[in-house]
């Protein structure tokens, strides 16, 4: 007789709150909240996202597209809301056969030493730059400039649709693409998905990029967090918690545990999962390795 079984449980914010009661040893949140509310889970929401921020922040574990309409002549353009990072940059031009054309991804001071008319040479773009211009937004930039605008975006309809703004709840909420200069964004429909969400894009600009997640605040919400680290939320949690208590040296004491668990979940997470571009890569054409290179960090890394 067959038997059914499920894999590691993903918690919502409901679970997530529950586990926090549980590592405070309290039943209600009346000790936790500023009215003294036995079911005010402000302070709880609070610590909770904060921590589902920093996890992502420190392990870049979220990424997502964002598609970019090129404009003659302009040569920054703002990064999506949510950027931390990029991971790579493509110009999609439909006359070579492989299409995505990889934008090298350069700093502002090499291009300043190699390429001295960056800042008013035109052309297809060949470079991408990243740049906190304007301090509270990531913005990129293309170089050469472009001398022609891209053009609209085609969506496949058959497995997504396009949207102004995406229900946490969607069951494939976290795969959407996104246009930043509509304020749009492609959000799959279909098991089948995302595949190829492009019936058509033609000299427009694809980021890969690491985002940070999107706000937990509906009880049902899954946060946006591999499955098996969703419990490490309760320890950061746990931790800015007590240790607001310091006239209880017991509870104060306890919180150093908790926020131990949680750095060590993101020091797991980043010692599995790292993308190391040369792991796996036959090295047997290298000279011999001295002894000093295997202290080197590029190193270690193809092992």
């Amino acid at each position: 007789m067959a038997t059914t079984f499920t894999y590691a449980e993903e918690l919502t914010l409901s679970d997530i709150r529950s586990l926090v009661l549980r590592r405070l040893r309290v039943t209600d949140t009346s000790r936790y909240s500023v009215d003294r509310s036995t079911a005010d889970y402000d302070w709880f929401d609070d610590a909770i996202n904060e921590g589902l921020k920093r996890f992502v922040r420190a392990t870049k574990c979220i990424r997502s597209y964002a598609i970019y309409i090129p404009i003659s002549g302009y040569q920054v353009y703002r990064c999506p809301e949510s950027f931390i990072d990029l991971k790579s940059a493509y110009y999609y031009d439909s006359s070579i056969a492989d299409g995505y054309r990889p934008l090298l991804i350069k700093t502002v001071g090499w291009l300043n030493k190699n390429v001295s008319d960056w800042r008013t040479n035109t052309g297809d773009p060949k470079y991408i730059y990243v740049d906190r211009m304007f301090a509270r937004r990531w913005f990129f930039g293309l170089v050469p400039i472009p001398e022609k605008n891209g053009t609209a975006v085609d969506w496949d309809t058959d497995y997504g649709v396009e949207l102004t703004d995406i229900c946490s709840l969607t069951t494939y909420n976290e795969e959407f693409v996104e246009l930043p200069q509509s304020g749009l964004f492609y959000c799959p429909n279909s098991q089948d998905s995302p595949g190829k969400p492009f019936d058509s894009i033609n000299q427009d600009i694809l980021i890969e990029h690491y985002r940070l997640p999107r706000k937990i605040d509906t009880t049902t919400q899954y946060p946006e967090l591999p499955r098996e680290y969703h419990s490490c939320l309760a320890d950061y949690a746990a931790w800015e918690l007590l240790r607001h208590n310091p006239e209880d040296s017991a509870e104060f004491n306890r919180a150093g545990i908790y926020i131990m668990e949680f750095q060590n979940a993101i020091k797991e997470f980043n010692e599995k999962r790292k993308e190391d571009q040369l792991a796996g890569q036959d090295m047997g054409s290298l000279p011999p390795v001295q002894s000093w290179i295997t202290n080197l960090s590029w190193y270690k890394k193809i092992k």
